[in-house]
Parts: structure tokens; sequence; C-alpha cells
């Protein structure tokens, strides 16, 4: 089989820790202006104002209508996420399955998602490149993929999971060529339906304390931990990984 082929698209723009950061309040808690960022979480405003500069660059969030001053300072201007901005990607891939959908920044669908069903093991990793080369619109910001098991982003690999039956690492590069230079964040898919979860669920003041988000699909079970509303990975890699249970 001949290496996959990027597709082509426009250059990209990263975001880091400060960036999620702030989408994520504007995600949950918006609209909110630059003052009410840095209320929120104690960041000096000049770091807030270069962060709002980059996720506005970005496409991921838009400007209101400037709101009257009550008091003296400028007129605060509502900042929230842009429903018509960049694509968000997931590919999902469980045994002898692969999903992949895309939505909006604000979770409207963009590509209704297609199932493409094929035996386990490597051939399953190169459906899901082939996939993911046919599907990726030119304006997406970022792919996500959930495999299930163990995995390693740094090796870009698989370490042992139920998608095949070997034992040996799987190999995800075919992904990583696809997707050229469109970042491609990859995770276990208990912790990928672990983040589906916050974002879409209430805040809870006590949930603060811990929530486990449990999977059960035909022959699998498995969990996630959240502590101070985040998946909690524990010391090792496999650590609160509490799946590929009968």
């Amino acid at each position: 089989m001949p290496p996959t082929k990027p597709h082509p698209r426009s250059p990209r723009r990263q975001i880091g820790d400060r960036e999620r950061l702030l989408a994520s309040l504007l995600w949950r808690h918006g609209p909110l202006g630059r003052n009410g960022l840095h209320d929120r979480t104690g960041l000096h405003k000049n770091l807030v104002g270069h962060a709002v500069a980059r996720l506005l660059d970005g496409g991921l969030i838009r400007q209101g209508a400037s709101a009257p001053a009550f008091a003296r300072g400028r007129p605060q201007v509502p900042l929230a996420i842009n429903p018509d901005g960049p694509a968000f990607l997931g590919l999902s891939i469980s045994p002898r399955e692969v999903r992949l959908s895309a939505l909006s920044p604000v979770g409207a669908t963009r590509i209704a998602e297609i199932v493409r069903r094929r035996a386990r093991g490597p051939d399953l990793i190169a459906l899901a490149a082939e996939m993911l080369t046919a599907a990726i619109p030119r304006d997406v910001f970022s792919i996500g993929v959930a495999v299930t098991g163990v995995v390693d982003p740094l090796a870009h690999a698989v370490l042992f999971s139920s998608v095949s039956p070997s034992t040996a690492p799987i190999s995800l590069e075919p992904l990583y060529v696809a997707a050229g230079d469109i970042p491609l964040l990859l995770d276990n898919d208990l912790h990928a339906l672990s983040m589906r979860w916050l974002l879409t669920t209430p805040p809870d003041p006590g949930d603060a304390n811990g929530v486990l988000v449990v999977g059960i699909g035909d022959g699998r079970l498995g969990a996630s931990l959240l502590l101070n509303h985040k998946p909690h990975r524990g010391g090792i890699v496999a650590g609160n990984e509490l799946g590929h249970m009968r």
C-alpha cells in the first residue's frame, strides 16, 4: 500500500494550555469579557489579552458588541465561541469498527458520522487513515483520535488494545501522515468519553471531588477517573485505565 498523502490545507495556528483554558471557560460560561476571564483565571491581563488574540486569529472565538460601561474604563467586549469557526474532526477506533465525524466549535455537526467495519489488526488502522484522507475538511483545526486500550502519543502507537489480537504495539503513523500539519490528539477511548462528559454536563461544584465515568460495550467494560474536572491518568502510562475486563 503506497504512503498516504497529506491533505493540502492552510497553515496551522497553534494554541497552548492558556488558550485552551480560556476557550473552555467561554464554552461553559460565555459570553465573557477579558476582565471576566482575568477574574476567573487569575492570569495577568496582558496574558489574557495575548491568549484571546490567538483564539480570535484562529477563528475559535468571536467578539460581540461592546457592553455599556457602568464604571470607569473601557466598555467590555463580550467574547464567545465562534459557531462558524474551524471544524474539529473526531476518529474512534474500536474492535472491527472505525467511526468518523466533524463538529463545529459549538458542537454542531459538520460531517455526519461515517461508520466502516473491517477485521481487527493493522488493517483497521489503514482503514482509519483512508477515511481521514477522504474526509478532512480544509478548515479543520485539529483531529481527536480515540482508541481502546493503552496508547503512547509520543511513539504514535497503541501498546495493547482490543482492536488487535496481537501483543505487539501497533503503529498509528499512517494516521499522522494522513493528518499532515493538522494537530492530532491521541487518547484512550474512555478518557475521550470523560472529556465529552465534561463538555456536555452542567458544572457541579461537587464534581471536583471526583467522578468515575464508566463505559459498557459488547464484552467490554472501561472507566475513566476525573479529578478537579480533568481525566486522571495516574503515575504511569496505564494508571487508572480500568479497562480490559470481561
